[in-house]
């Protein structure tokens, strides 16, 4: 299972599209996973997300490769406001 946690501050305007994609760094990648509907814009126009979902093999390689990027859309920017590659954090004891 994966968990997404994150909040974004500042962003042109609210979001319109929160997405896993697959691609390395620079490049742009397939939508491997959409958030969207998990998206809370509070009245401030800050953004949060807490999501969980089951994660495959092939979408586990890609984030073990680091090929995973997490992607804000805003009206003003559809194509990506603001990216991040994503990393496993270790297993929790």
């Amino acid at each position: 299972t994966a968990t997404v946690v994150g909040t974004a501050y500042h962003l042109s305007g609210p979001a319109t599209a929160v997405e896993l994609r697959d691609a390395a760094v620079g490049a742009v990648g397939a939508v491997v996973q959409d958030l969207t509907s998990d998206i809370d814009v509070n009245a401030d126009g800050t953004m949060e997300i807490t999501t969980s979902f089951t994660m495959d093999q092939t979408f586990r390689d890609a984030i073990t490769a680091g090929t995973i990027y997490f992607q804000v859309q805003t009206a003003l920017n559809p194509t990506g406001e603001l990216r991040g590659q994503l990393a496993l954090a270790p297993p929790r004891s």
